[in-house]
């Protein structure tokens, strides 16, 4: 009998420090009966140079809540992506996360002019062209976690969504099929610098084992906040 994996993210200890998840061997493997479902906005750069950078970030803030809500009895790791969004769901969730995802691609299209790529990809495959998705959970406050996820599988995911036509969802949608909205925002605020300039630096390492290395390489340039 299958074993049920519908309640492993809801079950998995979250960490409490934030360094720990750079330095904590995470070695939890997502169910490899689960899927990543993707959202992608096609030529978010220069959508962004249009100054459309607030549609794109809320196609994927859309992606992710409207996931979330097919079952809120159910807990889900999510990764923000900026131009659109990765949801780990279990199989229970797959017809439903069709249904949302398309709708979601017909909303980006007519409410902000913006073509969307959306698809669904299982885990198997994933782990059978020798990638991973190692997994653990940030415990941010006491109502919100956060997902990290590891072993170079949702570099794939991606891949596979731009580069492999199967991958790319292409059903029709249920026109009396509704998305729940609840709980959507996207907040943009104008945060002025002490400093004149914010600095923003996206790193992306060869290898897992170095981001600890380079955090605390960091906080010893830039200094930390309590």
């Amino acid at each position: 009998m299958a074993k049920n994996t519908q309640d492993f993210y809801k079950n998995l200890e979250a960490l409490e420090d934030f360094h720990a998840t750079f330095v904590y061997p995470i070695n939890t493997l997502v169910p490899d009966d689960w899927y990543v479902v993707i959202s992608d906005v096609e030529n978010s750069t220069e959508a962004i140079l249009e100054g459309k950078y607030k549609d794109v970030n809320m196609v994927g803030a859309l992606t992710i809540i409207a996931m979330l809500n097919i079952d809120k009895e159910l807990d889900i790791p999510f990764i923000f992506g900026g131009d659109g969004a990765f949801v780990l769901i279990p199989p229970v969730l797959l017809k439903s996360s069709q249904q949302v995802i398309l709708k979601v691609q017909e909303m980006a299209l007519s409410s902000y002019a913006l073509d969307v790529r959306v698809g669904v990809i299982p885990v198997r495959d994933i782990y059978k062209q020798g990638k991973k998705l190692f997994i653990t959970k940030y415990k941010v406050s006491q109502d919100y976690f956060q997902a990290f996820v590891k072993g170079g599988g949702l570099d794939l995911s991606d891949s596979l969504l731009k580069n492999h036509e199967k991958y790319l969802l292409k059903e029709t949608i249920d026109p009396n099929f509704e998305i729940d909205m609840t709980g959507l925002e996207c907040r943009w605020e104008a945060i002025p610098s002490p400093k004149e300039e914010i600095l923003s630096i996206l790193i992306k390492a060869n290898d897992d084992i170095y981001y600890g290395e380079i955090l605390e390489n960091l906080e010893q340039i830039l200094g930390t906040r309590v």
